[in-house]
């Protein structure tokens, strides 16, 4: 379930709240599975992972040029991820339950979602 919140993220998270809010607004979607999905890969990958951009409210999207559809209107995750890390880390992030992975045309960072199953 997604949950809209300000300051609501699941105990069982490591996650700042501040690091999957709105950058312009702070706006917070809470997205158990994702959540969940993220934590298994922090403790996966065993390294910080540093979180891009998270949640976007409308406005926010429309300024950083996301698409009108984007999973970040709920909750998506742009890891920053040197390119040549990007086949482990997307390897261990399938694992973990993601299935939306954007890589190809980002070389500092994997795009990472739980909306339908693509790759880009």
């Amino acid at each position: 379930p997604t949950r809209r919140s300000s300051d609501l993220v699941p105990r069982t998270t490591k996650c700042n709240p501040t690091e999957i809010a709105c950058k312009c607004c702070g706006e917070i979607v809470v997205d158990e599975e994702g959540m969940d999905a993220l934590q298994r890969l922090r403790d996966m990958w065993g390294e910080p992972l540093v979180i891009n951009s998270g949640h976007r409210c409308f406005r926010h999207n429309k300024e950083v040029g996301g698409v009108a559809h984007s999973q970040h209107l709920t909750l998506a995750f742009d890891v920053r991820m040197p390119k040549e890390r990007h086949e482990a880390f997307i390897k261990l992030a399938r694992k973990c339950g993601f299935r939306g992975i954007g890589h190809w045309d980002y070389e500092n960072f994997v795009h990472l979602d739980m909306g339908p199953e693509r790759e880009w």
